[in-house]
């Protein structure tokens, strides 16, 4: 009966090994040839005859396609656990025949170790390990300093995270679960840099009906790095309270994200209506998928090293 029950979850939940192909980018063929000789990736015979293998695989799975390239050998990888094969991966570039002065090589060392990384935390969302999220991101934070955080990992964090839910990988629950760590780090930072800072105050909002926040939180840390006070208003927020909270506050800078999935012209018409409503002093960006241009006077930007640019270009009083 219990057994019976484990399949029933694995036919909701588990993947087909086509698709466990299609996410991990090794054919079905080495697929069943690694189970067989190895008993890895392991899976479960549904009663109806088809096999299942469980979603977990799929972050463990791509370490092991990494460290084959690398050069280490099937025997010794394919049963490996994420764990072991994070440890394995650390010391692969060192196997390398490759000069070390050669800038592409280090690039691509580089690189490869940062995916490592997001993997691991993406074995994390997986588990809903909320131990594996805060570690990571607290050492790479120190490690990377604010901006490459921001920049380089949550970023590719975020893309992963929502790559893996559009595949079918992460469940809806798995992408609220990572969004929302992430968020509350983002947070608990930025907060902890503005409370220090004298400069000038920037308000951080998100227009009336946009429930997406992660863009505007990541703008935050970038806004904190450069010495100014926050003021966060967070998602969702009726314009003409945007207008009376900057003016309350003695804002000279207004942040705004607008998500992919906000409609433009409106989001245009609202920027304007703001625009409009506060002294051509206060200093008015919009960034996000969703930034509309044609507003005048407001800074539209396309990514988080543009707004930092921007930042220091800027008057910070």
């Amino acid at each position: 009966m219990e057994i019976k029950s484990v399949a029933e979850k694995l036919n909701d939940e588990g993947l087909a090994i086509g698709k466990l192909s299609l996410l991990t980018g090794i054919s079905t063929h080495t697929l069943r040839v690694w189970e067989r000789r190895y008993g890895s990736p392991g899976s479960i015979r549904l009663p109806s005859g088809h096999r299942r293998y469980p979603r977990e695989e799929v972050p463990r799975l791509r370490a092991v396609a990494r460290a084959l390239k690398a050069g280490l050998r099937p025997k010794r990888v394919v049963p490996a656990s994420l764990e072991d094969l994070e440890k394995l991966l650390q010391v692969a570039p060192l196997l390398s025949q490759g000069n070390k002065g050669d800038a592409g090589q280090d690039q691509t060392a580089e690189e490869m170790a940062r995916s490592e990384i997001i993997e691991r935390w993406i074995g994390g969302v997986h588990r809903y390990c909320n131990e594996t999220l805060d570690q990571g991101f607290h050492e790479e934070w120190a490690k990377r300093g604010p901006m490459n955080f921001v920049c380089d990992y949550a970023t590719a964090f975020l893309h992963r995270v929502g790559a893996g839910w559009e595949s079918g990988e992460l469940s809806v629950s798995q992408e609220h679960f990572a969004s929302a760590r992430l968020g509350d780090f983002l947070g608990s930072m930025w907060r902890r840099l503005s409370e220090r800072n004298e400069g000038e105050v920037c308000i951080h909002a998100g227009l009336p009906g946009e429930p997406h926040g992660m863009g505007l939180a990541m703008a935050a840390v970038i806004t904190a790095v450069t010495g100014r006070r926050i003021i966060f208003l967070g998602v969702d927020t009726p314009t003409d309270d945007i207008i009376a909270s900057t003016k309350a506050c003695g804002g000279r800078m207004l942040c705004v994200s607008v998500s992919e999935t906000y409609d433009q012209k409106t989001a245009r018409q609202l920027l304007q209506k703001i625009r409009k409503a506060l002294a051509p002093s206060i200093r008015m960006v919009v960034g996000g998928k969703g930034a509309p241009g044609g507003s005048n006077g407001v800074a539209v930007l396309d990514s988080m090293n543009a707004y930092y640019q921007w930042l220091q270009n800027s008057k910070n009083v």
